[in-house]
C-alpha cells in the first residue's frame, strides 16, 4: 500500500437486514454479506504485538457487532446508504482505523450469483 498500514479482514460476516428498492424487497430480511478490510497504521500493529495487549489494537470482535448492529438499525433501499452508515459507524467507534474497504453482496437476481459494492474511505 505504501502508506505504512496493516490490514485486519473481517470476510463474509452474513448479516440479516432490511434491503432494497422496492417495499417488497425490504418486506422481509434478506441475508446478504459483509467484508470489511480495516486499515491500521502498521506502528499500532507491531506495538500491539510486543505489548500482546488487545487495548492496544483494533478488536475485531467489537467491529462485528458494530457492523451488526449498524446494519440492523433500520431498513436501507440502498446498499450505498448502507455501506456509508457502517463506514462512518466504524471511524466514530474506532479512532484506529486509518481506512477502511467495505464490500456488501447481496443475492437477489435468480441468475447472477451476486450483486456487490465495494467501497473504499480513508479517514
Amino acid at each position: 500500500m505504501g502508506r505504512g498500514w496493516d490490514i485486519i479482514t473481517l470476510r463474509g460476516i452474513k448479516v440479516p437486514v432490511y434491503l432494497g428498492v422496492p417495499d417488497e424487497e425490504r418486506a422481509r430480511a434478506q441475508t446478504v454479506h459483509i467484508t470489511a478490510q480495516l486499515y491500521v497504521a502498521s506502528d499500532t500493529i507491531k506495538a500491539a504485538a510486543q505489548s500482546d495487549c488487545i487495548e492496544m489494537t483494533l478488536d475485531y470482535a467489537g467491529v462485528y457487532e458494530c457492523i451488526l448492529r449498524t446494519a440492523q438499525r433500520l431498513p436501507y433501499r440502498l446498499m450505498e446508504r448502507l455501506a456509508e452508515e457502517i463506514v462512518g459507524e466504524l471511524f466514530v467507534s474506532y479512532p484506529v482505523l486509518s481506512a477502511v474497504r467495505l464490500e456488501i453482496c447481496k443475492f437477489i437476481l435468480p441468475q447472477v450469483r451476486e450483486v456487490s459494492l465495494e467501497i473504499f474511505r480513508e479517514r
